[in-house]
């Protein structure tokens, strides 16, 4: 739900944040705030990450990972196509 130009800059940035956000009581706003820290649109994060496409596109990914690849959470790390 960012820009795609921002993707890998928002992606790290939530890596290495991750003790905050994952530990808020309100973690959506935690995610959003992280969101304007990088200088990103709010606004647009908010409506897409409460989006049901965005919901169903994020399950039906999740699913795809169990159901094929038996992993049921994160982090998951695969090395050579096997679970590490």
């Amino acid at each position: 739900c960012v820009r795609p130009d921002a993707y890998y800059a928002t992606l790290e940035a939530l890596f290495w944040s991750v003790g905050r956000w994952s530990r808020a009581s309100d973690v959506d706003a935690a995610l959003e705030q992280e969101v304007a820290t990088l200088g990103l649109s709010t606004a647009y994060f908010r409506k897409c990450f409460s989006s049901p496409a965005s919901q169903a596109a994020v399950e039906q990914g999740r699913r795809q990972a169990a159901l094929k690849l038996d992993l049921l959470g994160t982090p998951t790390f695969m090395l050579n196509g096997r679970v590490v």
